[in-house]
């Protein structure tokens, strides 16, 4: 090229590449050693004497065509290794879900969401903190967070990843259940850990409602048939433990469908949960009121040494529902007939039970209301 030699030509292609790698061969007549070096030094790939074979001319470019064809391979896979990297730092930081980085004992990293989560200000301030400073000091099953998270963290390293529920605890002071994965990750030139949260808060709210409703009457909060159930076992069980007697009981209120027919059902209701809480203020810590549908109630009295405290709780529990019931300004009057069975030495199903107590409470009805009868296991 006039005016110009072949390294300076080399020198102005590399420097108006702008970031493009082209494959340079330099032809020239030069054939000194220090000539070669300069020339391949500048920026050339390849250095061709003169005259110029068409062969090897052939064979050189090939060669460079193929050495292109690599980088461009290499550069893909930088650029996809690239893309990667921002893509997780992307979903990192922006993920609706608290993730954390932790490495040797501390955290190292964590994303805006585990600072909400947690109730800082800022991701220095958890980091600074450290995981001890949030966790509860023991865990649900008693152990020491501090002893337990060391065999979890273990754990993870040795199985490549670990999920498990944790109580944590937020800069407040306020302990609420995660769920935590823990997935072993290299980390610079060490192992890691990448950490997932999730709060659980909403999802036992939810479970323990679903456990409420399966157990407990929706209108009067009162123990429903399938708790009582269990009620039941547990009573018989302390009642063989202990030696002592076990009462059933049905109780059913007098006239009351007269409210309803009047006064309308919002009214009805407002009565029964008032009953109910009147039932409750009469009986034993460790005794159960259920309330099986309607106006209709079942008692759980255990740990009688004779039939006598079973009557004396009776007594006061009738006395109490026989007071007027003041409603929206209104007052009603209604009482209730109990039918008692105090299961013998040998304890009774259940259902045979609730059966000899609905038929005393029958006879109560029958003799005048607002009375209660014991089951008469001889007399049957």
């Amino acid at each position: 090229m006039p005016n110009m030699t072949g390294i300076e030509v080399c020198e102005q292609i590399r420097g108006k590449s702008k970031g493009q790698s082209p494959y340079i061969i330099i032809l020239t007549g030069r054939d000194h050693i220090d000539d070669i070096v300069e020339g391949l030094s500048t920026g050339a790939n390849d250095y061709m004497l003169k005259p110029i074979d068409k062969d090897e001319l052939h064979l050189r470019l090939g060669v460079g065509v193929q050495k292109l064809q690599e980088r461009k391979e290499v550069n893909d896979d930088l650029s996809a290794a690239d893309s990667n990297v921002t893509d997780y730092k992307r979903l990192f930081e922006e993920s609706a879900d608290a993730f954390l980085l932790y490495k040797n004992g501390k955290y190292i990293d964590c994303n805006q969401a585990a600072v909400t989560m947690l109730g800082c200000e800022s991701k220095a301030e958890v980091l600074k903190a450290g995981p001890s400073a949030f966790s509860a000091h023991k865990q649900g099953d008693g152990e020491l967070s501090c002893e337990k998270s060391e065999r979890i963290t273990s754990l993870a390293f040795e199985q490549g990843s670990h999920r498990f529920e944790w109580n944590h605890k937020r800069k407040c002071g306020e302990v609420f259940p995660v769920e935590v994965l823990l997935t072993a990750v290299p980390i610079d030139d060490g192992d890691g850990l990448h950490i997932t949260w999730k709060d659980l808060t909403h999802h036992k709210g939810k479970e323990k409602e679903l456990k409420r409703l399966a157990h407990y009457d929706v209108l009067t909060k009162l123990p429903n048939r399938a708790l009582f159930v269990d009620r039941f076992k547990q009573a018989v069980a302390h009642s063989k433990r202990t030696k002592t007697l076990l009462a059933v009981c049905f109780l059913d209120l007098d006239d009351f469908k007269p409210v309803n027919d009047n006064h309308g059902h919002h009214i009805g209701d407002k009565v029964l949960i008032e009953v109910s809480g009147r039932i409750k203020l009469c009986l034993r810590e460790g005794d159960t009121v259920s309330r099986q549908g309607g106006d209709e109630f079942t008692l759980l009295l255990g740990g009688l040494e004779h039939s006598v405290q079973a009557e004396q709780i009776l007594e006061r529990m009738l006395d109490s529902l026989s007071q007027p019931y003041i409603v929206d300004s209104t007052s009603h009057n209604i009482t209730a007939s109990c039918g008692a069975s105090i299961s013998p030495g040998h304890l009774m199903p259940l259902d045979e039970l609730l059966n000899q107590a609905d038929t005393a409470m029958y006879y109560a009805k029958q003799s005048g209301k607002n009375k209660f009868k014991f089951y008469d296991h001889e007399a049957e």
